[in-house]
């Protein structure tokens, strides 16, 4: 994530790390694709970055329907520090529960594999 803003901080302890490959062979630089340490945890980050942005449109392209992604939009505070409050359960190989706590509240969001890619199924805030 970049930019002047951060939509999870991790207190210098990221868990969520990207590697862009670029092909440099030809003329022209030109982008081949980023690979992500934890993809599981890349729909989460993302939705919650337009989330706190408002962006409807983009939240829902990281989440498996327009309801999760209204919750989102409409709850997400604008800061979220996770710290040492990020859990991850794995409840089967293609579903997991992501659990942000600081002091203030809890964000649970439920991800799921579907297809090539990870994707927000339920989000819930206490």
């Amino acid at each position: 994530m970049t930019g002047p803003s951060v939509a999870v901080d991790s207190w210098n302890n990221p868990s969520l790390c990207a590697l862009k490959s670029y092909d440099i062979s030809g003329d022209r630089v030109r982008f081949v694709g980023s690979v992500f340490n934890r993809p599981d945890l890349l729909p989460v980050a993302k939705a919650i970055e337009y989330a706190q942005a408002r962006d409807y449109l983009a939240v829902l392209a990281y989440c498996a329907s327009a309801d999760v992604a209204r919750a989102m939009v409409a709850e997400i505070p604008p800061f979220v520090f996770a710290g040492e409050g990020l859990y991850i359960q794995p409840i089967r190989a293609s579903r997991k529960r992501v659990e942000i706590d600081d002091y203030r509240q809890s964000l649970q969001f439920g991800v799921e594999k579907r297809g090539n890619r990870w994707v927000v199924v339920s989000f819930r805030m206490d």
